[in-house]
């Protein structure tokens, strides 16, 4: 595969788990984290990984779309991505 189906592939899903943790980003702060406030712990793991959605874009427009910088970002991320996942979802 080349780098520019790889880019595409990760940053597509970066986008799709995007779609699922801007809205609790968004709750935490309107709730002002939660009953006791617990939630503005997880909020700067979330902001990191909503802050990934920008390079994930990039990868659509042809300057940037064989870009290994912008690859090893979103491998990077996609990385944390699955840790938080796994450490919202599976502990």
């Amino acid at each position: 595969m080349s780098v520019k189906t790889i880019n595409r592939i990760i940053a597509i899903i970066i986008i799709l788990s995007n779609i699922y943790w801007i809205p609790i980003s968004y709750e935490i702060i309107k709730t002002s984290g939660g009953a006791m406030g617990f939630g503005f712990m997880f909020l700067p793991f979330l902001l990191f990984l909503n802050i990934l959605f920008i390079p994930s874009i990039l990868i659509f427009f042809n300057k940037y779309k064989d870009n290994t910088f912008i690859l090893s970002i979103n491998i990077l991320g996609l990385a944390l991505i699955i840790f938080i996942s796994w450490l919202a979802f599976f502990k």
